[in-house]
């Protein structure tokens, strides 16, 4: 929602639109969010209200800055992000913390979300990701409500 038709054809040939259960063997590119350029900046707080990220190959870390824009209302920024990631071809985001509609928006455009330990360089995240130490977020706005107890005392 709200791409292009350009940018929905560019985000299918970079991903072929695979869920990322389906990447397993492929290397996708790790979009890490940042507070600054580089594979030596510092991971920033949370995705949604993020000014950049890195884009980073696993195979080469070759790397490239993507500044988000970050006027306007929370939503709007996070929409921004997550157009920016797609746009990126990115297959991975690694983040801190995600909002649960952040992390439903980059599941439904087969970009999995990470999290990972703040106070380390994207590089480490990069590195942590690729040996398996990093847990894939999977929170949606509806989680907390599946434990939920109905009326009559039962679960929802």
């Amino acid at each position: 929602e709200g791409m292009t038709v350009l940018e929905a054809i560019e985000h299918y040939k970079a991903t072929g639109l695979e869920t990322p259960e389906s990447r397993k063997g492929l290397r996708p590119r790790v979009a890490v969010v940042s507070a600054g350029e580089g594979l030596e900046a510092p991971v920033e707080l949370r995705f949604g209200v993020c000014s950049s990220f890195v884009v980073v190959d696993p195979t080469t870390m070759a790397s490239e800055t993507i500044d988000v824009e970050p006027d306007g209302p929370a939503e709007k920024v996070n929409m921004n992000g997550i157009r920016a990631v797609a746009r990126s071809g990115a297959g991975v985001v690694i983040t801190p913390h995600i909002d649960p509609e952040c992390c439903m928006a980059l599941r439904a455009l087969a970009v999995a979300a990470y999290l990972s330990p703040e106070g380390i360089t994207v590089r480490e995240a990069v590195e942590r990701y690729e040996r398996g130490e990093l847990e894939e977020s999977l929170i949606t706005p509806f989680n907390d409500r599946l434990t939920e107890q109905d009326d009559t005392g039962g679960n929802v």
